[in-house]
Formats: C-alpha cells, sequence, structure tokens
C-alpha cells in the first residue's frame, strides 16, 4: 500500500499538460500495484461496504464505453480527494461513498482493459421515411429489408439494402420519430459488455433555445452493422440539449 500511495502522488504531480509517456508508466504501476493487492481488500469490501455502485460498466469514468489509461488519470488526479476538495471529481468517486480512495481504483481495475464493442455505421442522418421512435436489433434478411425499406420510403430513387451477412453480423438500427424541426439528432455512442448483456448506448440530441435550426420536419436515424453477438442486447438513452450560445 505504501508503494501505491507514493506512485500516486508521483502521477499528481505530473501536472495536466500531457498525457506523455511518463505519466503512462506510472499509472501502469499504480493497476499493477492496484491488482496485486485487490483480493483481499475486495473481500473487506464485499463484507462492509453498504455503498450503491452505478450498474453501467464500472470504472467507466469518462463515460466512452471502455476501461482504459484515461480513467486511471482522471481517478489519479482527484485521489483522496472528498466532496468539495479543489480536485474532486464526483465520476471518480465510483463506490459513491464521497472520497475518491484505493476502493473506487479497485472497482477501475477490475474492469480495466475492457474494450468498447466496435461497429460500423452504415447510414446517419436527419431525413427518413421512418416516423415513428424505434429501435432495432436485426439479425436476418427480411427483417433488414423491411426497416431498410421503411426507412426508404420517401427516397427518390430507392436502392436495395446494403449485403449483410447475418450468420456474422448483426445491425442495430435507432429512429429517433418525426421532429418538427431540424437541431434534432440520434447517436448509437457505443456499446460495451456489461456482465450477461450487451448494452446500446444511445444519445438523442435536442436543439437549444437559441439553435438556429431548419423548419423542415426531420427524422434522424443510425444505423450500424456490427460482429455477430450471443447475449441479450439492450438499450440505455441519455437526452442531451444542444447549447447553441
Amino acid at each position: 500500500m505504501a508503494e501505491l500511495s507514493n506512485i500516486v502522488s508521483q502521477v499528481l504531480f505530473l501536472g495536466k499538460a500531457s498525457y506523455n509517456q511518463e505519466r503512462r508508466r506510472l499509472l501502469s504501476r499504480v493497476v499493477s500495484a492496484i491488482m496485486f493487492t485487490s483480493l483481499l481488500i475486495v473481500i473487506f469490501l464485499s463484507i462492509s461496504s453498504s455503498a450503491t455502485v452505478d450498474t453501467q460498466l464500472v470504472g467507466d469514468i469518462n463515460s466512452d464505453g471502455t476501461v482504459d489509461i484515461y480513467d486511471a488519470i482522471l481517478l489519479a488526479k482527484s485521489f483522496n480527494c472528498k466532496s468539495g476538495d479543489p480536485n474532486w471529481g464526483p465520476d471518480a468517486d465510483i463506490n459513491v461513498d464521497n472520497i475518491v480512495d484505493i476502493y473506487d481504483a479497485i472497482l477501475l481495475a477490475n474492469n480495466y482493459g475492457k474494450p468498447r464493442i466496435e461497429f460500423q455505421t452504415i447510414v446517419k442522418g436527419y431525413y427518413s421515411g421512418h416516423t415513428s421512435s424505434a429501435y432495432y436489433v436485426i439479425a436476418n434478411q427480411e427483417n433488414w429489408t423491411n426497416v431498410w425499406n421503411e426507412y426508404q420510403r420517401t427516397f427518390t430513387p430507392r436502392y436495395p439494402p446494403p449485403e449483410v451477412n447475418f450468420s456474422e453480423s448483426l445491425v442495430i438500427a435507432v429512429f429517433m420519430g418525426e421532429q418538427a424541426s431540424g437541431g434534432f439528432e440520434i447517436t448509437i455512442k457505443s456499446i460495451h459488455p456489461r456482465n450477461s448483456l450487451v448494452v446500446v448506448n444511445v444519445d438523442k440530441t435536442h436543439p437549444g433555445p437559441h439553435c438556429i435550426v431548419t423548419l423542415a420536419l426531420t427524422q434522424p436515424y443510425h444505423i450500424i452493422k456490427l460482429d455477430k453477438i450471443d447475449k441479450q442486447i439492450i438499450f440505455e438513452t441519455t437526452e442531451t440539449l444542444r447549447d447553441c450560445t
């Protein structure tokens, strides 16, 4: 534990200018030291801690869908800080006990290196023939053709759906529904595993009061392709207000 404290202290003095090689090396040592001591402390946590841990990918402090060196940096910056301290980062308080400490570091380390699931955008835009709000997980050609045709219902000319090998891939399509103006957007931000599930994070963006937008009706959408997944897929949606001031 003394070694870990010394390492964290060095990290905190590296400054905020850049994520240089020395910082990466020190943070790698932080993670290694945490993993070495995690077993006994995790047992202690399971007995004595009553804090609630968010069920999202634990340790993903910057919410980019993976637990990596950048999350470790954010935790190190707030290490030993309590709520109200100058360097306090509430997202680094993973177990929500109002202090960023070794217990938060252990929770991060347990998921360290878990990557987000990569995907490829097929199409994304603002105008389509699909006027209702809907999320689809598409695993066969028939459903893919039906969703694609609905998406292209108002298009001239229309094109056949892109080829997808459903023995190897899935398609996920999200539609925001018809909106009264422009400035609206729907985006699949990330996909990541969570225990026995796979979570698709969807963001719906709304125009702020100062945004200049078209008065035309819009139907935002995002359609992606990814490798086939055998786990249950669920969606989690956030709402964002675009600041145009």
